[in-house]
């Protein structure tokens, strides 16, 4: 089901941005009919989205994954809040691992709560399939199982991962 007021994501087989808002702690998307109400335009309603986020994105702790050989495979964002996979929209989002993995990154948004970074280079994201797969389909609030490339141009989708 597509939320009443949603945009497309560049790319995007089943993933949507969903204008919604916090309502007793509860994640609610706008009706058609409330957003009307706003009269604000998408780009509108979308910077100030990314400014709010910028709140959220103060509070995350990126934890690091590191192989044999102490080398970071990716980061792994994960809390309680429900709009925590909206902190990748922060404009400083990017300023969090450009000294790890470059200015432009990889994300996967399993479910509300958890965020995977992934280098664009020398990534090989799909080995991780089994591990977003179980957070997408063990999530109250699943989100998409579609891969993000994140850089300064945006955000556009480049992969998704496959049930085996």
């Amino acid at each position: 089901m597509r939320p009443e007021v949603s945009w497309a994501i560049p790319y995007a087989r089943r993933t949507v941005l969903a204008a919604a808002y916090l309502r007793e702690g509860e994640v609610v998307y706008f009706s058609r009919k409330e957003f009307d109400r706003l009269k604000l335009d998408w780009d509108h309603f979308a910077r100030q989205a990314r400014e709010n986020a910028s709140a959220e994105l103060e509070a995350l702790k990126p934890e690091y994954a590191r192989n044999k050989k102490k080398v970071i495979e990716y980061a792994e964002i994960e809390t309680e809040d429900p709009f925590a996979a909206a902190a990748v929209l922060a404009p400083g989002f990017l300023n969090l691992f450009e000294g790890v993995f470059g200015s432009t990154v990889l994300v996967a948004i399993p479910n509300r709560h958890t965020v995977y970074v992934f280098p664009k280079l020398a990534s090989d994201y799909q080995e991780y399939a089994p591990m977003i797969l179980d957070r997408y389909h063990g999530a109250l609030n699943p989100v998409s199982v579609e891969v993000f490339e994140l850089g300064p141009k945006g955000m556009k989708a480049v992969g998704i991962y496959e049930e085996p």
